[in-house]
């Protein structure tokens, strides 16, 4: 674990955290309660744990942030690099137009989760998080997908250079953002 960079956030005293894929399996429980609560009722933690999460955290440029205000987990956030034949880039590539796919996918980073608790939304912490989740990879360009409906997390994404750049399902988006311009480098490594 490392901690990156602690800022104040409209009066939360928040400190985030780094995990690599290994020291990620120890937060296990954390990221759980955090991820079930988001998505109620949740997935069996044990079958969260032993699935969909060590299969991410098996990816390469794996990185967990954890957000703390004081001793109270205020967010979580999570990624890795993106590649064909990996479930969201395949399904993202089938979505997107033309052209756009094979423009952005591949070697690119996956913003998988970013949750914040709901006692400190609207605070900074998801910004916090996904700054800090982005100046940490090494991947030129970077992904997610977003719940159309969710006009808080798309307005965050627009505020820092996200873009558009497809369709996901019936009511989800798939937004981007070259790093290279976003930051005047491709990243920066850990």
């Amino acid at each position: 674990m490392e901690s990156v960079a602690p800022r104040r956030a409209f009066g939360l005293n928040i400190r985030i955290d780094a995990y690599d894929a290994e020291a990620a399996t120890a937060q296990s429980e954390i990221v759980h309660s955090v991820y079930a609560a988001q998505y109620q009722p949740g997935p069996d933690f044990a079958e969260w744990r032993d699935g969909v999460w060590r299969r991410h955290r098996a990816r390469g440029g794996f990185d967990l942030l954890i957000a703390r205000d004081g001793g109270e987990v205020a967010g979580v956030a999570w990624g890795y690099v993106g590649g064909r034949g990996q479930y969201w880039t395949d399904r993202a590539a089938a979505a997107l137009p033309a052209g756009v796919g094979e423009a952005w996918l591949g070697g690119h980073f996956e913003v998988v989760e970013l949750i914040v608790v709901p006692a400190c939304r609207r605070r900074g912490v998801a910004g916090a998080l996904l700054r800090a989740l982005l100046a940490r990879t090494a991947s030129s360009r970077a992904l997610l997908s977003v719940d159309d409906t969710n006009t808080a997390a798309r307005s965050l994404y627009r505020s820092m250079g996200w873009e558009l750049l497809g369709s996901y399902g019936s009511a989800m988006s798939i937004m981007g953002i070259d790093l290279r311009r976003a930051t005047g480098q491709a990243g920066s490594s850990r």
